[in-house]
């Protein structure tokens, strides 16, 4: 019952085999980079998290040179 509670990092649900890539760093500064653009965008249009532009979040992060799959 908390709205705009954004977590990231290694506490991310994925499978198996998607979990062995979340344990490098690199994949943990991204997901942190798209919290953060996620936030911003939320504040910036006054909206909770959950109803952002998702494809505005995704071409945000393609500019950022973020791999977005």
């Amino acid at each position: 019952k908390v709205d705009n509670l954004l977590v990231c990092g290694r506490c991310i649900s994925a499978t198996h085999e998607a979990a062995a890539s979340l344990r490098v760093t690199p994949t943990v500064m991204a997901m942190g980079e798209a919290c953060g653009v996620a936030a911003k965008l939320a504040l910036n249009s006054n909206n909770n998290v959950k109803n952002i532009n998702i494809k505005e979040l995704q071409d945000i992060l393609v500019k950022q040179n973020q791999i977005i799959e």
